[in-house]
C-alpha cells in the first residue's frame, strides 16, 4: 500500500520553490503518492500533475507589506488553505504532512490531524521571529507571539527539517529535541545539476543579475543604488541590471528605479519558472546576492547562491557568514552591506573579463565538489520513511527524468559531496 504525503507551502509556489520541489520529487521517485498545496501565480492552472506529483494551487490575491497587511494575508491564507486541505483529506488519507514555513502557524494547525494518523514534518526554511525583526526592527507582542508559535511547533513536530546546520542547532535548542524521539536533520538546497562548462554569451551589454524575492529585507534597494553609482562612471563597459523575481516590494522598487533615472538600464523581469528562469539566469555575466547583514541573515543559507554556483556564474555577495561558509574564496565579497561597497565590487567585475571568468570557474568547481543533491535526497527520504510503518513502505519506482533546465550548454549531475 502506497504512502501519501501532502506538502503545504504558503510563502511560495511549486515547482518554483526548488528545495521543496526536489524533496517532493525524491519521495515520488520512491513510490509515494505526493500532493502539494501552494499559492497560485497569475496565469498558473489551479491543478496539474508534474513528475507524478499532483499540485493544487489556491488563490492568494496579494502579499502583505506592513504588519497589518501581513496579518490580513495570513488570515485569508488560513481560510483558503483550510478549505483546500479539507478537500484533499476527503479525497485520500494523508500519512505525512510536510509544512514549509513561513508562516509557522500552519504547522501548529496541522497538529490537529494527528488523531487521523498523520505525521507532521516541519520544514524550518526561515527563522520567522528573526525575519519579523529584520523587517520591522522591533520586538513587540507580535514578535513574542511568533517566538511562542515557533517553539510550540518545534517541540511537537514528528520530524524537523532545516535548511542548514545553524538552523538545526537552533531547532534542537528551542524545541528541546532529542534525536531518538524527535529527529532533526539539515537538508541543504543544493542544485540537482551543475553546468560543466560556461554557456555561450549572447550579444548585448554586460548583465548584472539578481534572482530572488523582492522584499524589504532582501537588499535590492541597495543594489539599485549601487547601479546608480555605477551609471555615473562614464568609462565603464555598457551594462544593465536584470531582476528576476517578485514580492511585496516590487512596486516600490520599480518606483525607486524610476526615481534614480535607471529606466534604461534596469529590467524587472518578474516571476519566472522552469526553463525560462534558468535560461535567463544562466545568461547573467555577474550574479548578485545583496542581502544586508542583520540578526536574521547571519544564520541563513541563500538559495540563490546554490543556483548561481550551479550555473557557474561569477558571484558578488555581501559578506554573510553563511555565504562565506558555502563559497569560501569562490565568490567576491563586499567589504560591508552598503550600496557603495556593492558598487565597488561590481565595478571591478565589470572592468575585467579575466576576473569574471576566474570567479565563474571557481563557483562551478565549488558546486561540483561540494553541493550534492543526491546525498541530501537520500537523507531526506530515509528520515521521512522512518516515520512510516516499515511494513507498508512503498516500493521505489524508476526515477523520472529531471524537470530542471540548467541553462544552455551541457549539464551533468553534481558528484557526491566530500564534506
Amino acid at each position: 500500500m502506497s504512502r501519501s504525503v501532502l506538502y503545504i507551502s504558503q510563502a511560495a509556489p511549486l515547482p518554483a520553490r526548488r528545495r521543496t520541489w526536489q524533496q517532493a520529487r525524491a519521495l515520488a521517485q520512491q513510490g509515494w503518492k505526493v500532493r502539494v498545496l501552494c499559492p497560485r501565480r497569475r496565469g498558473a492552472c489551479e491543478t496539474e500533475c508534474q513528475d507524478g506529483i499532483r499540485i493544487v494551487r489556491f488563490a492568494q490575491p496579494f502579499e502583505g507589506r506592513g504588519r497589518a497587511g501581513i496579518l490580513i494575508e495570513y488570515a485569508f491564507a488560513a481560510l483558503v488553505i483550510g478549505w483546500a486541505l479539507s478537500r484533499e483529506l476527503l479525497k485520500e488519507r494523508v500519512d505525512v504532512l510536510h509544512v514549509v514555513n513561513p508562516p509557522d502557524w500552519i504547522a501548529l494547525a496541522a497538529l490537529l490531524l494527528r488523531p487521523l494518523g498523520a505525521k507532521l514534518v516541519f520544514d524550518l526554511a526561515d527563522l520567522t521571529p528573526r525575519l519579523y525583526q529584520a523587517k520591522f526592527a522591533r520586538r513587540d507582542i507580535a514578535y513574542r507571539a511568533l517566538c511562542a508559535i515557533n517553539r510550540a511547533v518545534l517541540r511537537r513536530a514528528d520530524l524537523v527539517i532545516t535548511s542548514n546546520d545553524d538552523y538545526r542547532r537552533i531547532a534542537i535548542r528551542l524545541g528541546r529535541r532529542r534525536w531518538r524521539s524527535k529527529p532533526t536533520i539539515a537538508i541543504h538546497s543544493y542544485p540537482e545539476f551543475v553546468a560543466n562548462r560556461p554557456s555561450p554569451r549572447s550579444p548585448g551589454p554586460l548583465r548584472i543579475g539578481y534572482l530572488g524575492i523582492l522584499g524589504a529585507q532582501d537588499g535590492v534597494a541597495s543594489l539599485l543604488q549601487a547601479v546608480s553609482i555605477l551609471r555615473a562612471k562614464t568609462d565603464l563597459p555598457e551594462f544593465e541590471l536584470q531582476v528576476v523575481g517578485d514580492g511585496p516590494e516590487a512596486a516600490s522598487l520599480r518606483e525607486l528605479s524610476r526615481g534614480l533615472g535607471l529606466q534604461n538600464c534596469v529590467k524587472f523581469l518578474g516571476f519566472l519558472e522552469g526553463e525560462a528562469r534558468d535560461r535567463t539566469v544562466a545568461a547573467f555575466d555577474i550574479a548578485v546576492a545583496c542581502d544586508p547583514l542583520n540578526r536574521f541573515t547571519r544564520r541563513i543559507s541563500l538559495n540563490k547562491i546554490f543556483a548561481y554556483s550551479g550555473l557557474g556564474l561569477p558571484i558578488v555577495a555581501t559578506p554573510l557568514p553563511g555565504t562565506r561558509r558555502l563559497m569560501g574564496d569562490a565568490a567576491q565579497y563586499t567589504s560591508n552591506d552598503t550600496a557603495q561597497a556593492l558598487a565597488d565590487e561590481l565595478e571591478a567585475m565589470l572592468r575585467s573579463d579575466v576576473r569574471r571568468l576566474a570567479f565563474a570557474q571557481k563557483a562551478r568547481d565549488r558546486a561540483s565538489r561540494q553541493f550534492s543533491w543526491a546525498k541530501e535526497a537520500e537523507a531526506y527520504v530515509a528520515a521521512v520513511e522512518n516515520l512510516a510503518d516499515p511494513l507498508t513502505r512503498p516500493a521505489p519506482r524508476s526515477p523520472a527524468p529531471p524537470d530542471s533546465h540548467p541553462g544552455p550548454g551541457t549539464s551533468v549531475p553534481a558528484p557526491p559531496s566530500t564534506g
